[in-house]
């Protein structure tokens, strides 16, 4: 349907329909099901795709001889997992779909879960991880294509080098970087042009080469701006480079296309770049505060301790969010609280408590809070950011702690917990973790 998602779903529904009407012949119907799973993707109608995708699970299920189709409904299960940033449940299911197609030796559906997992782990800090995959996808890709179509080896040789650069292995990076060069020389259009180029762009900018870093991402974003691509990362990666260099007017020219087609606020990390390089632009203090709260949403969704852990650590944007944040001045202390995983019901140990560091008072950013919502809706802020920090740093505050760092009694933290939670923002404490 050439992009017409609209004629893609009707297209689907009909197919689903007609299948429908088959009697004792659930295979069309659940493959149907798949066809418009994927139709409501490209909408991005993720719960349209859910409750689709979630019939065809039901039909597998109460049909054994459709246990052939059990990875397809893993792999989209993992796709929509990743797009509604369930990030460990998308990298659990990719594992599984990895295992399958090795045992299987399925290499179609291998390639798709290694791209899958490698993209996942690189994306929550999990680089060594991620590194492990993407080069055995390149191995992989390499030693079944053909010399004269090499697209693929070297689409994914641009994610290798993305991995190596994340996780700072830049020798590593260095080796790639030849062929990947010399196939952006002759690649003139497509995704994998504008992937390629952002890389290369990422990787000098992360070496401290501004010029080659944003003459690449120039490039990303001319190819982008032909294709006519939606994307909006070339865009932001070439702001921030211009603006660190100083050049003003081409930085704001590339924010001003970067806004144009971001999809705030449901744009995930993207988002929390997005908020970090306006806070370049304009100095703002409450556009880092944006980007560092967004950060936090993101890093509180994983559940595993060490993950979060790792994406609060371990990616160079947050390290740069967190190195401005504390270039501001503010009222921060370190104190003692409980460990996220500590077990509930006995006295903790020492072994069970962890140091972190809390702001207290954002200074000029607080003080535009409280006039704007008063002293209470200031608590509440505070409340928020304190729990987001400390369970970014691996702790679980109870209400006391939170009441002790805010100068208030215990009961007035439990009503506000109540109000908080009331309005769908429950604050995660060691009572409610």
């Amino acid at each position: 349907t050439l992009g017409d998602t609209d004629q893609a779903i009707k297209l689907s529904q009909r197919a689903v329909a007609l299948a429908e009407t088959m009697a004792h012949a659930p295979l069309p119907l659940t493959r149907a099901l798949f066809v418009l799973t994927v139709s409501h993707l490209h909408a991005r109608q993720r719960a349209a795709a859910r409750e689709t995708l979630a019939r065809a699970e039901a039909i597998i299920a109460q049909h054994p001889e459709l246990a052939s189709l059990e990875p397809d409904l893993l792999y989209y299960q993992a796709i929509i997992a990743q797009l509604s940033i369930e990030w460990e449940k998308s990298r659990a299911l990719q594992h599984r779909l990895i295992d399958i197609h090795r045992r299987a030796n399925h290499y179609a559906g291998l390639v798709a879960a290694l791209y899958n997992a490698a993209h996942v782990a690189s994306f929550i800090g999990q680089h060594e991880e991620a590194i492990l995959f993407a080069e055995e996808l390149v191995q992989l890709v390499s030693a079944n294509s053909a010399e004269s179509d090499q697209y693929l080896v070297h689409f994914y040789r641009t994610m290798l080098l993305d991995c190596y650069t994340m996780a700072g292995a830049f020798a590593l990076a260095e080796q790639l970087l030849p062929d990947i060069m010399a196939w952006l020389s002759q690649e003139e259009a497509g995704r994998g042009s504008i992937n390629g180029w952002t890389a290369v762009g990422t990787l000098r900018f992360y070496q401290g080469q501004l010029d080659a870093a944003q003459y690449a991402y120039g490039r990303a974003i001319a190819l982008a701006t032909n294709s006519g691509a939606t994307t909006a990362s070339p865009f932001l990666c070439h702001a921030e480079a211009s603006k660190l260099m100083g050049k003003d007017e081409e930085a704001e020219t590339s924010f001003a296309e970067a806004t144009r087609r971001i999809k705030l606020p449901a744009s995930g990390s993207n988002a929390v770049y997005y908020y970090y390089v306006q806070f370049l632009m304009t100095g703002d203090a409450a556009k880092l505060n944006a980007a560092r709260m967004t950060m936090f949403d993101l890093i509180n969704r994983l559940q595993d301790p060490r993950l979060s852990h790792d994406y609060y650590r371990r990616m160079p944007l947050h390290r740069d969010i967190e190195r401005c944040w504390h270039d501001l001045p503010m009222q921060r202390v370190q104190v003692q609280l409980a460990r996220r995983d500590a077990p509930l019901g006995k006295p903790l140990t020492p072994a069970d408590r962890i140091a972190i560091e809390w702001t207290i008072d954002a200074g000029e950013l607080d003080a535009a809070i409280r006039q704007e919502q008063g002293k209470v809706g200031l608590r509440h802020h505070r409340l928020q950011r304190l729990v987001a920090e400390a369970r970014a740093q691996g702790a679980a505050p109870t209400h006391a702690d939170l009441a002790r760092a805010l100068g208030v009694a215990t009961r007035t933290i439990e009503r506000d917990s109540a109000k908080l939670e009331a309005a769908g923002t429950p604050l995660l404490t060691r009572r409610q973790r």
